[in-house]
């Protein structure tokens, strides 16, 4: 939360899951707060919790729709 909070107004992004994404998987990390202009964050950052959701889901207690997240028939789309 710490690189969230000191990256405020410096990036632009069209979904907050594809910050939290890149910070997870370390694409997003406290060396780029020092950046003179603004960063745009690729949507396909958040591709971890697309795969999270697929291999069954979140975790969440009575988690909806779990049988359209898991099944390879169907397709989400933007993924």
């Amino acid at each position: 939360m710490r690189i969230r909070e000191g990256l405020h107004g410096s990036l632009i992004a069209n979904d907050e899951l594809d910050i939290c994404g890149g910070i997870i998987t370390n694409k997003i990390n406290g060396k780029i707060k020092d950046i003179d202009h603004p960063l745009v964050i690729p949507p396909t950052f958040s591709g971890l919790f697309d795969s999270l959701y697929r291999k069954g889901g979140l975790g969440f207690k009575e988690e909806k729709n779990m049988k359209y997240k898991t099944d390879d028939r169907y397709y989400i789309l933007g993924s």
